[in-house]
């Protein structure tokens, strides 16, 4: 009883604006009915921790002509239960001049930490699925924009009308983590979006990034990667991982 009450607190928070709190309230959850003794020790450690990085969540006022998309993904191997991988998302509004690489106001919109409801035999698929389900999200958020601006807005139409709002879909490392462990020639998430040839060995996944594609070019996207210790959802995918990137933003 008490470790669902711990879960509850952690799972309102994160859900009412704490995203750090997510990917630690939506693990220590896959570890009912049936939790051990550490899993009550990690659950007060994280209530510790959510309660210590008290940080407000700031939506700032962006005018609609200079408002574009800003997404992260990534995702664990394995560590979810039944050998299934840990995702995370967030979609987030920005002034376009980011795209220029210059600092500009951002907010975030969307997020969510989540276990894989497939079993991924690969890295790269895991990668794969986390990020369409992000730019699904990015897609209803442009689709919202889309209706706030014009009454008009026709949903049919969104693949030509979202094209104004332009995404950046950031990615975590391109190597090493990325990798298809089952092949020799390993190829990454970022290096599979760029590029047009990819492995036959992982044919689900080689499926999962034409679904990529085709959702960037929708919104006129393109993907782009960061070391993982710099991606702001990194920290959502493990317990206790490091939400320190995802604090600073």
């Amino acid at each position: 009883t008490q470790m669902r009450g711990v879960v509850g607190n952690l799972n309102w928070a994160s859900r009412e604006g704490m995203p750090q709190g997510a990917g630690d309230a939506s693990l220590l959850a896959g570890t009912l009915p049936t939790p051990k003794v550490k899993d009550l020790t990690a659950a007060n450690a994280a209530l510790r921790r959510l309660m210590s990085n008290d940080v407000p969540l700031l939506i700032k006022p962006i005018p609609f002509d200079k408002l574009g998309l800003l997404t992260f993904s990534d995702s664990s191997l394995g560590n979810a239960g039944q050998g299934k991988a840990q995702l995370a998302n967030m979609v987030c509004a920005v002034d376009k001049s980011i795209h220029l690489g210059k600092e500009a106001d951002i907010s975030i919109l969307v997020y969510r930490s989540h276990k894989n409801p497939r079993a991924a035999s690969s890295t790269l698929l895991n990668e794969a699925n986390a990020l369409s389900e992000t730019l699904a999200d990015a897609e209803w958020v442009a689709s919202w924009f889309g209706l706030a601006k014009d009454l008009k807005y026709d949903l049919r139409k969104r693949h030509q009308l979202n094209r104004e709002i332009r995404i950046n879909s950031i990615l975590s490392d391109k190597d090493c983590e990325l990798d298809i462990a089952s092949i020799t020639d390993a190829k990454s998430l970022y290096d599979s979006l760029i590029q047009q040839q990819y492995t036959g060995a992982e044919k689900r996944a080689a499926l999962e990034v034409c679904v990529i594609r085709d959702s960037l070019e929708s919104l006129g996207g393109k993907a782009r990667w960061v070391p993982h210790d710099n991606n702001p959802v990194d920290g959502l995918t493990k317990l206790a991982g490091n939400v320190q990137p995802l604090l600073d933003l």
